[in-house]
């Protein structure tokens, strides 16, 4: 792979092929290493590190690997936010190729991600299970879309039922957690989001 003056490889000539990252790599097994030489491979495994474990050499591999690919039903070009661990991998990629060409793709879910990521530590979104009302998740008004077999409850301090509902297919659900409300539970709903 040829390498630009700043050391960063020139995958200009194998984006066109639209290749996705795991391309002729078998059984899935990759144990393959990139010898970290220069300033910015330090940088790129360093982010690689932050994104998973392995030593630098291979985490780097991983970044090359990332920024290699150029697949247009890739999940990470198709998704509009994505999970923490996402997010760093995503981060080590743009280090080693910011001129990528998903790369204004990748920034927008970067910041979207940003936005879910703080919703779901100020219990303003969330997943199914069970939770108290006030500590993990805040009262309020809260929407689902697109359910298919959603079940919620709202429950009281003895974990009887205050008001719930089944609904077999929806395009938008609608809910309002009280203060009152001890715990609020769901499955398969899909994730909560506080109405704005």
């Amino acid at each position: 792979m040829p390498l630009r003056a700043d050391g960063t490889p020139d995958y200009s000539a194998l984006w066109p092929l639209k290749l996705n990252c795991d391309n002729g790599m078998g059984d899935m097994e990759v144990s393959e290493a990139v010898p970290v030489i220069t300033p910015v491979q330090r940088d790129a495994a360093a982010a690689g590190m932050r994104a998973s474990a392995g030593d630098p050499s291979e985490a780097l591999y991983s970044v090359y690997k990332g920024c290699g690919a150029n697949d247009p039903n890739d999940y990470y070009v198709t998704a509009s936010d994505y999970s923490e661990g996402q997010v760093l991998e995503l981060k080590s990629w743009l280090t080693l190729c910011p001129k990528h060409p998903q790369a204004a793709k990748w920034r927008a879910g970067i910041a979207a991600s940003a936005q879910v990521l703080e919703e779901q530590s100020n219990g303003t979104r969330f997943g199914a299970g069970t939770f108290l009302v006030g500590k993990e998740i805040k009262p309020g008004t809260y929407f689902v879309t697109n359910v298919d077999g959603c079940y919620w409850e709202q429950q009281n301090r003895n974990g009887e039922t205050i008001d719930n509902d089944f609904i077999n297919q929806a395009r938008r659900v609608q809910v309002r957690i009280r203060s009152t409300d001890y715990a609020f539970s769901s499955e398969r709903c899909g994730e909560w989001s506080r109405v704005k």
